[in-house]
């Protein structure tokens, strides 16, 4: 459920984590006069980044689920010798592998779990889909009246509000996997996002505050408003028909319409995915509903 985090590391002893035989941190050299380049020393730690400051901040970046299929030699389907590879994080990573990642982190940098601090954290699910996953996200319009940004052949979906953003992107089609796999995720980029949730540190992940990220994950994701490609049209009037193809495009919706009529409008777009199609969003919501939490992390 936990992907992507940036973490402040504190009380930590900095020559230790120097010496550690799986760490090799790398110092950018000025090729003029052979003094530091930047104030940081930075080591790669499977598919991680451990960056040391010269202040002696101590910062930890990266992907856990990317880490842990690491650590396990989990490749994603895809890996190809001949290019670079950037980790896999495609397949289900349950939570019981997240508390052990905790304790991988928390043995690495010999500290307890609540000096491990969150800056950014990212909470998603890979789904199983019935459905392409490119069909959803060429339907996404807009969420809170911002449009969603495409990138990567329009495979990832994209939308920053201030303090999170949204994403939603084919796995199945970023790791060549044979399931449909959409992932559905949201990342909290300031403590005011997070906290809330009763979360400040590793030692606040548990069963109860993983299961408020999932609410939060819900509540954005039944907030994001799309189109739904699977609309049955041939049983419906002409100007139904007309109003569907103004629907598709999101700048219709943010530019054109006023508040009210978005509002309007929006109710008779919703009627129409439910009367008539395969109601892609109920599907995705389902998937996420039903993904279960354990009762407690010891």
């Amino acid at each position: 459920m936990i992907d992507f985090v940036k973490i402040r590391v504190n009380h930590i002893d900095i020559q230790r984590l120097y010496e550690l035989p799986e760490l090799d941190f790398q110092t950018q050299i000025s090729t003029k006069n052979g003094s530091r380049a930047t104030g940081k020393d930075v080591a790669k730690y499977h598919f991680c980044t451990i960056t040391i400051f010269e202040s002696g901040f101590v910062k930890f970046m990266g992907s856990i689920h990317k880490m842990y299929n690491s650590l396990h030699n989990i490749n994603a389907p895809n890996k190809n010798a001949f290019q670079e590879y950037k980790g896999f994080n495609g397949n289900q990573f349950e939570v019981e592998q997240i508390f052990e990642v905790i304790d991988h982190l928390r043995l690495l940098f010999d500290c307890r779990k609540k000096d491990l601090v969150f800056q950014n954290i990212e909470f998603g699910f890979n789904l199983q889909t019935n459905f392409l996953p490119q069909n959803f996200i060429k339907g996404l319009l807009y969420h809170k009246n911002k449009p969603f940004e495409f990138r990567h052949s329009n495979h990832y979906a994209q939308l920053k509000h201030q303090r999170y953003f949204i994403k939603i992107y084919n796995k199945s089609k970023q790791y060549r996997m044979h399931q449909h796999t959409l992932r559905v995720e949201i990342k909290l980029i300031t403590a005011d996002q997070f906290k809330p949730l009763g979360i400040k540190t590793l030692a606040n992940i548990n069963a109860v505050t993983l299961q408020n990220a999932k609410n939060l994950l819900l509540k954005r994701f039944k907030e994001v408003f799309y189109y739904d490609i699977t609309i049955r049209t041939e049983n419906l009037r002409s100007t139904e028909r007309n109003a569907l193809i103004k629907y598709k495009h999101p700048l219709y919706w943010v530019d054109e319409l006023s508040k009210q009529k978005r509002y309007l409008h929006g109710i008779r777009l919703q009627n129409f995915i439910f009367r008539n199609s395969d109601e892609m969003k109920n599907q995705i919501i389902e998937l996420i509903e039903r993904k279960g939490l354990p009762i407690t992390n010891d």
